[in-house]
């Protein structure tokens, strides 16, 4: 090996270690978006150590609650878009468990709920149960703001693991609704136990994707925010008066204002009707939102 072919290899070698040395410091004394560390008050536990880890499954940490990938499915279930979530609506997701456990004990520490293992830090929890109580917690500060309260029952005729075809998996759809709304309209049920009824409807299992958890939604809303995620049925829905049912709804993917639906072609997606329950003008405003920023202060926040 001749000198300027062994010195030529030499500063090649002492090239490639800076490189390394620079790029491991680099990424040990930077935040980056993957990593949580720079959201909320995130910090590593105590009991977040080799000798005492945190639970098998466990995604999140928020005060005294570890949230779990259980937790994480129930809300994508819970939201049923009908379509796979991104990575990014996801990580979203699992910002709104954050924001609901932290709701829960903040209300806990105020004597407005009692927390237990059926909703609270058990990766086996009632999740709708979960969601029922935070929805709760809002309402007592929300008790007199302005806004719309009521109930949207759905059915996506989304399950393509079925003997049904899609036009006949639609009209299950159709029929199952129509006749609920007949019963509410003429004051046979509420709208609360039609939701009820879609959930032990079993036949729905070849229609849609987990019916016992995503076919009814409870909403509490200020006139400008949206209920659902089909802008057409929303306006159809804020313009009823207490008490008053819509039609039956046939949304179409092109309706969807959400970001999961990627391609939308126009093609129909759900069936769906809604009450308006409550409609309230006036009144003393709580500030739920300078609440639980002073809540989400109180409680460590660590992601696994």
């Amino acid at each position: 090996m001749d000198f300027k072919t062994a010195l030529g290899l030499l500063i090649a070698g002492i090239l490639t270690s800076v490189i390394a040395f620079c790029t491991s410091y680099y990424f040990a004394h930077h935040s980056f978006p993957w990593k949580h560390s720079d959201s909320f008050n995130t910090q590593t536990s105590p009991d977040n150590t080799p000798e005492n880890p945190p639970p098998q499954g466990a995604i999140a940490k928020v005060g005294d609650e570890y949230i779990y990938q259980q937790d994480l499915e129930a809300e994508v279930a819970h939201q049923q878009t009908g379509q796979v979530l991104s990575a990014e609506s996801r990580q979203n997701l699992l910002g709104k468990l954050v924001y609901d456990s932290t709701i829960l004990q903040g209300a806990a520490a105020d004597s407005l709920v009692s927390l237990n293992n059926t909703i609270f830090n058990n990766a086996q929890k009632d999740y709708l149960q979960r969601v029922k109580t935070v929805e709760e917690v809002k309402r007592h500060f929300a008790t007199k703001l302005t806004g719309l309260h009521g109930i949207v029952v759905y059915i996506w005729f989304d399950q393509q693991n079925s003997p049904l075809t899609e036009e006949q998996r639609k009209e299950v759809a159709r029929k199952t609704l129509q006749t609920l709304r007949d019963e509410v309209v003429t004051n046979k049920i509420t709208i609360a136990q039609a939701a009820e009824k879609l959930k032990q409807d079993m036949t729905l299992a070849q229609v849609t994707k987990d019916h016992k958890n995503s076919t009814s939604m409870e909403f509490h809303v200020l006139p400008e925010e949206k209920i659902t995620f089909f802008t057409p049925f929303d306006t159809l829905l804020k313009s009823l008066k207490p008490g008053e049912v819509t039609e039956i709804f046939l949304a179409k993917d092109t309706d969807y204002s959400g970001n999961s639906v990627k391609e939308k072609t126009g093609r129909d997606v759900a069936y769906l009707f809604g009450q308006v329950t409550d409609v309230i003008t006036e009144g003393n405003i709580i500030d739920f939102s300078h609440w639980y920023e002073k809540k989400l202060t109180s409680y460590e926040i660590t992601y696994y």
